[in-house]
């Protein structure tokens, strides 16, 4: 039985999934952000990218939150993602996390289709690409993988961990703009 051409890279992730890249396919429930507060004016996916990138605090509390609930292997691989687009070789840090986090089996293995696996293992077997070559890729790890970050997000938002997260940014906020009120004119 002859098996179908599998469609090329490109065309799997397609114009509307690279212009947006940060929000999953699926949202697993509609949040609307809090109003005039730490979450405001990001859709979900973005949120949560972005307070992985920007904020230490928030990244490593969420991390820690994972690890209690044995799914830490997403934030790693975000981590990792992460670390990939500012690598020289792109070839051995992808075929590493292909080893820890993609392939089947794998110590780490990350909630992904099958057909994303196989456009790794595809992707890997034709061997040195050029940098451009590996941008539709990640974008496609990246969103095929945030529907299990929005998850360990939403469960983390209704957590005592992340109730102190939040006293905690409220403190440092507030205190930011006592400092900002008491300076000397």
């Amino acid at each position: 039985m002859m098996h179908p051409t599998p469609l090329p890279l490109k065309a799997i992730v397609g114009e509307r999934q690279r212009r947006h890249a940060l929000t999953p396919t699926i949202v697993p429930r509609s949040r609307t952000p809090t109003p005039g507060g730490y979450f405001e004016g990001l859709n979900e996916g973005a949120l949560v990218k972005r307070l992985l990138v920007e904020d230490r605090v928030f990244h490593d509390t969420l991390l820690k939150f994972a690890e209690s609930e044995y799914s830490d292997e997403t934030v790693l691989f975000f981590d990792s993602l992460l670390a990939f687009k500012t690598c020289e070789t792109k070839d051995k840090a992808l075929s590493k996390m292909n080893e820890t986090f993609i392939k089947r089996g794998s110590k780490k293995e990350i909630n992904i289709s099958n057909s994303v696996r196989d456009q790794v293992e595809r992707f890997l077997q034709v061997g040195e690409s050029k940098s451009d070559d590996y941008l539709p890729l990640i974008e496609l790890l990246e969103v095929s993988a945030m529907t299990s970050l929005l998850d360990i997000f939403h469960r983390f938002e209704s957590s005592a961990m992340f109730n102190d997260l939040r006293a905690v940014k409220e403190v440092v906020e507030l205190r930011k703009s006592i400092r900002v009120e008491n300076k000397p004119f």
